[in-house]
């Protein structure tokens, strides 16, 4: 494989580079992840991958289908193994393409001894986080064969979760083991699972959907990097979904607390929790575009700006309503106030929250992937019942000061009259401002607050 070296950029310290499965779809997915390592990166420097293309989607209908339908399972279980050995095939030569054939049909032969068991939470983790080895492993192999020294890590050999609502990493556990790392390859390129860690038992925990960008910056500031860089098939954040906004502007910067919202209201761009160690260490996050890293990108930071409105608009359409109705004896705003303690004790503050204290009701906003997780500790609370709702989407605005901005709010409230609106909710911080839908389609909506909100280039 030959790499095409540009003139690189001198770095004082390590940094880590997180590429998703976009970037790693195939053969030249690759190469092209090589040819940015060679060029935007130095030895020493980590490497954290997703798994190929839709191996996870694969991995996860296999379980699906493996004790209802027998012959779409066996058909997704063919397509799985032909795509991993292709993709090996394709990258390696024989001698090397062998080695990592025979560790990939092991694995395959224990995963298809687990799926015939009875599947629980273990099983069902052990087999889906598995795209992400097979991936961290070739990747690995082909930066030694482009001549680029490296080891593949399993993230499960240093990093250690605890459980309170939903994985989080144990940072004490972690730090000492992961060094240990570190100091053995100081002049490799780490390739390091993402997604994947493994609890205080031993057995091994998946960080959510999407939660490779998480483990990602996690690992960062374990690691003490300088900078983290998110790669992926879009060049950044934009003020909005560039998918459904043809003219959608690219945000150049963007500050630790916009951000930090964006991902908390379950962008696709950034995982809830990505940001989290990241401002806490003062580490910088960049985002690029793996198929033109000249193209442009978003750089997350502390930036002080006086800046009020306006800077982006989200939308996410699959969300469910917990709705949780008190007894009539029960003080309507001091249960609120204890149950959002319980909330963030256990790390499950929803999205929005809706009040209506005539009615005994607090309507609490999820995403789908954690709406069952939290119900069920929401049994724990003392209440008449407790309802799950589902076919909900979110649209918000966020902006520093939001709220404040008369015009910005107006536009917004204006847009949202014709609109099946469940209730409407504002950050604490007042950094952003959130519709509830009863609907599952936001695309027309948000085409329209964009040109609303941004026809004059004074509300950028």
């Amino acid at each position: 494989m030959n790499i095409v070296i540009t003139e690189k950029t001198k770095y004082n310290h390590r940094q880590l580079h997180k590429f998703g499965g976009s970037s790693l779809t195939n053969v030249q997915g690759y190469r092209m992840v090589a040819n940015i390592m060679a060029n935007y990166s130095k030895s020493g420097d980590l490497v954290v991958v997703s798994a190929a293309g839709t191996t996870t989607n694969k991995l996860i209908n296999w379980i699906n289908y493996s004790h209802t339908n027998h012959i779409v399972a066996n058909k997704l279980l063919k397509s799985i193994s032909n795509y991993q050995q292709e993709l090996i095939d394709g990258l390696l030569p024989n001698n090397k393409s062998k080695i990592l054939k025979m560790a990939f049909l092991k694995d395959l032969k224990k995963l298809n001894n687990l799926i015939n068991k009875s599947i629980n939470n273990d099983i069902y983790s052990e087999i889906v986080g598995h795209g992400e080895i097979w991936s961290a492993r070739l990747m690995s192999a082909v930066l030694e064969n482009a001549g680029l020294s490296s080891y593949w890590l399993d993230a499960r050999l240093f990093l250690r979760t605890e459980f309170i609502g939903q994985p989080k990493i144990d940072e004490n556990l972690s730090r000492p083991l992961l060094q240990h790392f570190l100091q053995k390859y100081p002049n490799k390129w780490l390739v390091i699972t993402g997604f994947i860690a493994q609890n205080k038992q031993g057995r091994m925990v998946l960080l959510g959907r999407n939660g490779s960008d998480y483990s990602a910056t996690q690992i960062g500031a374990l690691a003490k990097v300088n900078k983290v860089t998110i790669w992926s098939d879009v060049t950044g954040i934009y003020n909005a979904d560039p998918r459904k906004v043809k003219d959608a502007s690219l945000l150049p910067i963007l500050g630790f607390n916009e951000a930090n919202e964006l991902a908390r209201l379950s962008t696709p761009v950034l995982h809830p929790r990505t940001l989290q160690p990241l401002a806490i260490n003062n580490i910088d996050l960049q985002l690029k575009c793996s198929y033109n890293p000249e193209q442009g990108s978003t750089k997350i930071g502390h930036f002080f700006t006086q800046d009020t409105g306006v800077k982006i608009i989200t939308s996410h359409e699959d969300i469910c309503l917990i709705e949780l109705y008190l007894m009539n004896r029960q003080n309507f705003f001091q249960t609120y106030k204890n149950i959002n303690l319980f909330l963030n004790k256990n790390q499950i503050l929803p999205l929005a929250t809706g009040l209506n204290s005539d009615k005994k009701l607090i309507q609490l906003c999820y995403t789908s992937e954690i709406a069952n997780a939290s119900l069920n500790l929401l049994q724990q609370v003392q209440l008449e019942k407790i309802v799950l709702r589902h076919h909900f989407a979110i649209i918000a605005i966020i902006g520093s000061d939001i709220i404040k901005n008369s015009i910005n709010t107006h536009l917004f409230y204006q847009q949202l009259k014709d609109q099946p609106v469940e209730f409407i909710w504002h950050s604490n911080k007042g950094i952003s401002l959130v519709a509830v839908l009863h609907t599952t389609k936001t695309s027309n909506l948000v085409r329209l607050l964009h040109q609303s909100l941004f026809r004059n280039k004074q509300y950028y």
